[in-house]
């Protein structure tokens, strides 16, 4: 995926695309944080999942992690 592009999925398809991309683990145990507030990532909580440095990054589902990806992305 190119750095410019925004995929969107289905929530019933979560666990198939966090496992695609082998962060399924790392999100369930608690590894991955939001890259704006810090806090842990659920699958309840992810509002994107962005490629960033050949990294497998998030952002969650609080609006001002919300309105900083909208800038991020250019929306």
């Amino acid at each position: 995926m190119k750095n410019n592009e925004l995929k969107a999925f289905n929530d019933d398809d979560i666990v198939k695309l966090l496992k695609s991309l082998q962060v399924y683990d790392d999100v369930i145990s608690g590894n991955k944080n939001c890259i704006y507030c810090n806090e842990k990532m659920s699958l309840i909580n992810i509002d994107a999942i962005l490629p960033i440095d050949h990294r497998v990054e998030f952002s969650c589902s609080d609006s001002e992690c919300h309105n900083k990806l909208l800038v991020r992305v250019g929306g």
